[in-house]
């Protein structure tokens, strides 16, 4: 949800109005077809199989486009010969095919052709398509193709064996896809790229020797399958997402000197892999770039690396050495434990240390996400008072997380800070007092969740801590709170009020993201920036009240926000033409903008919750007193006069101020 995402998906919109819509539909035979600017296009084939042939022509208009999956699930036909009108096949149309044999094509086709059963383009330059069920062996790519084209032999289950010529410099995503009988592959010097997925499920594929010319390895090109050992070529810069992941037999990797990037993922799983030793230059290792490999002993940073991120060596249960270089100048490890330079990150705490006691030391003011998980005999952990933030899970599966005795009524706290609450958790749970942090995903899918008492004193809600919360109705944040993570209350569908602390300078990214309940919320004064998709989804929320000390409305903040009808700003016209609102807020500029002070949370005389004190309030606070249970009643500010109870004495005092106010 940053500015390549809002970007994205404005392109996207942009070229959904430039594809032209069908006009037309119909079936035909075997074929279920629509028709666009006279030509038809075939959706999906739900003839009996066997020899099949598509028809040139369907309701009148030449057949030209064969749609995706149009033969998904065929599992009886032998054969499919393409008509000569085709001009263009989707990757996936042939996807799941069955036990197809061949591929044929129409001479009179000007651009597509066939050999020995395998769909080519008419000049022979890419391979399409190798059927399934064709019988293929040990293969050999004909010299002069130049690109295998996306899942060009996936799911080929024959195939043993491929020699590719020098003259493919491409081959497409998907291109062996779960080709569980290869092998072997030979790849040609001059290839430059191999697409996402190339390699992924060959389960059999245990060597490959990769060109020096290749320049990435893209997201998931061998994962899952059982190469050995690999050399990564000195041209690569980057690993994609789950490059090599789930590689079981993978035990050595030889890195070439031009890496900068290991992506999520990239070596995950790959339980046989014994030790990493990263190459100066690389400056980024990713989120659960090697986690869960299980045999891996000991891992070297080099001075160049500049990011490693959470769980970037999670659950390694071997891992008992991080060794980084001295001249790094953004990481270190002390006592075997990786921090980040200045002490203030606690990143990862090897599991194959197996400390039994850890004491984290003063200056250190965030743990990680999964920063002690798997450190199975660890029993005793003394946090300092400092902490700001606890990642999700950073002592999952620690001797002092799985031992009953430290829960308390279904909720594990260590010192002043609530660590996690039983997902089972069900109704209202007052967190204990003195508590001062709720860390990450504390409440995740606390399903049966259904209030919560923060008390006061706590002063960071962390990042996804009710996340999923379904049941949680109301919140109140007491105003010790000063932070409030990103995504904290995300998909809490029930939660209809939530009244925010006066001490936040920010409402970070998801925070309330699609809380679909949400009717109102009122914005303290001092807040300066709402997040990115801060309240996107909140389709129930009828107005909110803006502070004059914001500046910024981050990308689709207020997206989907169908019912908002008023936004009570407490700045002027001028001030608030001045605001930065970026984009994917329509819902909002669309708003009745009100430019009036808005009330603090709770403030007295501000009855019935809309931010203002009027007519309406006095009207709700009345319907309250005969018993007429207003829709919207806050019981706090209806004690006007402050003496502990509400009754006409605050209807007086109400009025009062209404009038003097105008």
């Amino acid at each position: 949800m940053k500015r390549t995402f809002a970007a994205l998906l404005a392109a996207l919109t942009a070229l959904t109005a430039l594809i032209t819509v069908p006009v037309g539909a119909g079936t035909s035979g075997d074929w279920i077809y629509s028709i666009s600017d006279g030509e038809a296009i075939i959706e999906q084939y739900t003839g009996a199989g066997g020899d099949v042939t598509i028809p040139e022509t369907l309701g009148g208009c030449p057949v030209t486009y064969v749609g995706s999956w149009t033969f998904a699930d065929c599992e009886t036909a032998t054969s499919v010969t393409l008509c000569s009108s085709l001009r263009e096949i989707t990757d996936s149309a042939f996807a799941w095919l069955g036990p197809i044999e061949r591929l044929e094509v129409d001479p009179a086709n000007s651009v597509f052709s066939s050999r020995d059963g395998i769909l080519y383009s008419k000049d022979g330059t890419r391979l399409i398509r190798a059927p399934a069920g064709a019988t293929l062996g040990d293969f050999a790519v004909s010299d002069g193709v130049t690109e295998i084209a996306p899942s060009a032999f996936a799911l080929c289950e024959s195939l043993r064996s491929v020699t590719i010529p020098e003259s493919v410099t491409d081959v497409g995503y998907g291109a062996f896809y779960s080709c569980r009988s290869l092998e072997s592959v030979a790849l040609p010097d001059a290839l430059k790229a191999l697409g996402e997925s190339a390699f992924s499920g060959c389960e059999a594929l245990s060597t490959v020797d990769l060109p020096a010319g290749i320049e990435a390895i893209e997201a998931s090109t061998f994962s899952g399958s059982a190469i050995e050992k690999i050399a990564i070529p000195d041209a690569v810069t980057y690993l994609g997402d789950y490059a090599f992941s789930n590689c079981a037999l993978l035990s050595e990797v030889t890195f070439g000197r031009g890496l900068e990037t290991v992506c999520d993922f990239a070596f995950a799983g790959c339980e046989s892999l014994k030790s990493v030793a990263l190459p100066e230059g690389t400056k980024t290792v990713c989120g659960m770039a090697f986690w869960r490999c299980s045999s891996l002993e000991s891992v070297a940073i080099p001075a160049s690396v500049q990011v490693i991120k959470d769980t970037a060596f999670g659950d390694c249960s071997s891992l008992a050495e991080i060794e980084v270089d001295d001249a790094n100048e953004a990481y270190k490890t002390v006592d075997g434990v990786l921090y980040t330079e200045d002490g203030a990150r606690l990143v990862c705490c090897p599991a194959g240390l197996e400390y039994e006691r850890v004491t984290v030391p003063e200056e250190v003011t965030a743990i990680a996400k999964c920063a002690f998980y798997g450190c199975s005999r660890l029993a005793l952990i003394e946090l300092p008072d400092g902490l700001t933030e606890i990642g999700a899970n950073a002592f999952y599966c620690t001797a002092y997380y799985d031992d009953e005795a430290n829960w308390e009524d279904g909720a594990l706290y260590i010192g002043r800070y609530l660590i996690e609450c039983d997902e089972n958790f069900s109704g209202a749970y007052s967190i204990k007092p003195g508590t001062k942090l709720i860390a990450d995903s504390a409440f995740y899918y606390c399903l049966e969740l259904k209030s919560i008492s923060i008390p006061d004193g706590v002063t960071v809600i962390g990042a996804d801590a009710f996340d999923g919360c379904a049941s949680l109705m109301s919140v109140t944040i007491p105003d010790s709170v000063t932070e409030i993570g990103s995504c904290a209350f995300v998909t809490c569908n029930s939660l209809i009020n939530v009244t925010l602390p006066r001490k936040l300078t920010e409402i970070g990214e998801g925070v309330f993201l699609f809380c679909i309940s949400l009717k109102r919320v009122v914005i303290p004064e001092g807040v300066t920036a709402i997040g990115d998709a801060a309240f996107r989804g909140c389709e129930s929320m009828l107005y909110v009240s803006l502070p004059s000390s914001l500046k910024r409305v981050g990308y689709y903040a207020f997206d989907d926000c169908i019912s908002l009808k008023k936004a009570y700003y407490a700045g002027t016209k001028s001030k608030w033409d001045g605001l930065s609102i970026d984009e994917g807020n329509e819902a909002l500029l669309a708003a009745t903008i009100v430019f009036e002070p808005a009330v603090e949370p709770g403030s007295s005389g501000d009855v019935n919750g809309d931010g203002k004190i009027n007519a309406k309030d006095v009207t709700a606070l009345m319907k309250h007193l005969v018993g007429a249970d207003p829709k919207d009643f806050v019981e706090a500010a209806a004690d006007v006069t402050g003496d502990g109870a509400v009754n006409a004495k605050d209807v007086v005092s109400l009025m009062k101020a209404i009038i003097a106010a105008k």
